[in-house]
């Protein structure tokens, strides 16, 4: 089914975008609902940015099994629009607390994860400015972040890329 998935978003029409939408909004299925979020991303911003966007600002995101909210976060760090951008940029501007700390490193560590998967230049530049970032961010976010920066850069230029 992620193949046919993948065959129909090809073609890039409209008609395309719909059923991708559908897949994405209404199956039983969470990895071919995150297979689709990441179909969807492919598509121009101003199709795909509003139904992504709807769906990681929904109630029930934090309820979405880790590989799906991984996949969505994923779509949205390859779109290229100032919103989407600024939902990923979001997640690591979180301040985490006493109370809070865990639970804003895993959404941290959930976004690194996500762009590691998503490897293009953005990803790759937001990744390189958390793990700069040391007075923002906790040692285990900053040492994933640094990981997955050379994961990418090297995803994104060879093996024999130029150093960070």
């Amino acid at each position: 089914r992620m193949e046919g998935l993948t065959t129909i978003a090809r073609t890039k029409d409209d008609r395309c975008f719909e059923i991708i939408e559908e897949t994405f909004r209404n199956h039983e299925v969470p990895q071919m609902r995150a297979h689709a979020a990441r179909l969807l991303a492919e598509y121009p911003a101003k199709m795909c940015e509003p139904v992504l966007l709807s769906a990681v600002n929904a109630e029930d995101f934090e309820e979405k099994p880790d590989g799906e909210r991984r996949a969505l976060i994923g779509a949205l760090a390859k779109v290229e629009s100032d919103k989407a951008r600024g939902f990923v940029r979001a997640i690591f501007a979180e301040k985490s607390g006493l109370l809070r700390g865990r639970k804003v490193d895993d959404r941290k560590l959930m976004a690194i994860s996500a762009l590691q998967a998503a490897p293009g230049l953005p990803a790759l530049q937001l990744l390189v400015e958390v793990a700069k970032d040391e007075k923002q961010h906790s040692k285990e976010v900053l040492e994933a972040a640094v990981a997955a920066a050379h994961e990418v850069k090297r995803r994104i230029s060879g093996p024999g890329g130029a150093p960070l």
